[in-house]
């Protein structure tokens, strides 16, 4: 318990240095990271009992140093002296205006992309042996382990269907949260972001609605910010302010769709309690990147690779269920050691600071060309996820994201520029 309470204060003091770095921004890339940390370790904290963990001093330092070095990397990165290219000013932000006729065509792409997907994942899920909703866990389940598998060409349809949610998640934020535009006129933003939303749980998986949230969540934040000057601090307050609910809603689609993603006789799919199942989602990466430290290093060998064998999955405590996953940390100092870790970490939160900087100059000159902001919100959920797993070490993500910004890109000028008469 004593090494959980010291984790916990180490934290907390990251936070208030990360506060005083970066002038209370508290969603910049090492700002958010730490604050979802500390989240995980407190529910972590809160199942230390049921989950056996015993917390080890290395687990504690591997931790301390990952987060600092985050804070590092971005404060370097931020300090880059990037070039501007001027860029036109526009007194007040005004709401985006595309062609009614294009977005109504989009629109309609959009939900039949959406309802091809759930169709024909409902089809294979039924052929690996799923029935009922469940079905959809049975998809993915086929996926991986090389049983039927969907149409490919529908299949990529969810990148259309991401890629235009990250662009509306844009617009309905700029529109509608900042500039308070009726609803009617900005329903069409709202339907393709919940389309991503539904089509995340047709794929068998709840981790891509995440990262439409963190998405939305800092559009309207830097949107807001420069529309309504003040300082950090107060705009921090009136965002948590405002997505709180948004975030209550988040945890309440994820708690009931659990059946619908996860296979029957899974032990997960079978929590009844919104607190376990949150306490398990968000703490068990902790418990488990503890348990593979414990396995893998006894002390100086943790600046070099673990030469011990390591298990990808473990378990918690006496349960039959655990996790893979064990923070971003995870990957690269089980694979290459302390030092590599905290190199590979400094290098990611380095290049988000650059980016970070430069999408805040663009909007505080008021910008008409969003579009890094936009490819930046759909990496964003590498900090937000940063207490889940290191997205950045996974090939598959890397390539599928960077399909999903290439369509993003292709579809850009059909929001901005191109119009449908």
């Amino acid at each position: 318990m004593a090494l959980f309470i010291l984790l916990i204060l180490i934290e907390c003091f990251i936070i208030f240095l990360n506060g005083h770095v970066f002038m209370h921004d508290l969603l910049s890339p090492a700002s958010i990271s730490a604050v979802v940390f500390l989240v995980a370790t407190l529910l972590a904290f809160y199942c230390q009992v049921i989950w056996e963990i015993n917390l080890s001093g290395l687990t504690v330092m591997v931790i301390a140093l990952g987060l600092l070095a985050m804070t590092v990397g971005e404060s370097f990165g931020r300090h880059i002296k990037v070039v501007y290219h001027p860029r036109e000013y526009s007194e007040d932000i005004e709401p985006v205006k595309p062609n009614p006729n294009t977005i109504v065509v989009l629109t309609v792409i959009v939900v039949a992309a959406t309802l091809l997907y759930g169709v024909d994942a409902y089809r294979v899920g039924l052929m690996n042996g799923g029935s009922g909703l469940n079905a959809f866990a049975y998809m993915k389940d086929g996926y991986i382990n090389g049983g039927s598998r969907m149409n490919p060409i529908i299949r990529q349809g969810f990148k259309l269907i991401m890629a235009s949610s990250y662009i509306s998640s844009f617009v309905f934020a700029n529109n509608c949260l900042v500039l308070r535009q009726r609803l009617k006129d900005n329903v069409a933003y709202l339907l393709i972001i919940i389309c991503s939303i539904i089509v995340t749980i047709f794929s068998g998986a709840r981790t891509e609605i995440l990262r439409i949230v963190s998405a939305l969540v800092l559009d309207f934040a830097l949107i807001w910010r420069a529309y309504y000057g003040g300082s950090n601090k107060r705009s921090t307050k009136y965002i948590l302010k405002k997505f709180i609910p948004l975030a209550v809603i988040v945890v309440m689609v994820a708690f009931f769709s659990r059946t619908l993603v996860k296979m029957k006789g899974v032990a997960t799919s079978q929590v009844t309690s919104i607190t376990y199942y949150v306490a398990y989602y968000v703490g068990s990466p902790i418990a488990v990147l503890n348990k593979k430290i414990n396995m893998a290093f006894s002390g100086p060998n943790i600046l070099s690779k673990s030469r011990m064998e390591v298990p990808e999955f473990v378990y918690l405590g006496r349960f039959d269920y655990g996790g893979n996953v064990g923070t971003i940390l995870q990957t690269k100092l089980l694979n290459s050691g302390l030092a590599l870790m905290l190199t590979w970490i400094f290098i990611i939160y380095f290049v988000g600071g650059i980016i970070y900087e430069r999408i805040n100059y663009d909007i505080r000159v008021r910008s008409q060309q969003p579009l890094l902001l936009i490819l930046f919100t759909s990496w964003y959920y590498i900090f937000t996820m940063s207490y889940y797993a290191d997205i950045m070490s996974s090939a598959s993500f890397i390539i599928t994201n960077v399909l999903t910004d290439v369509v993003l890109v292709i579809i850009y000028p059909l929001f901005f520029r191109v119009r449908i008469k």
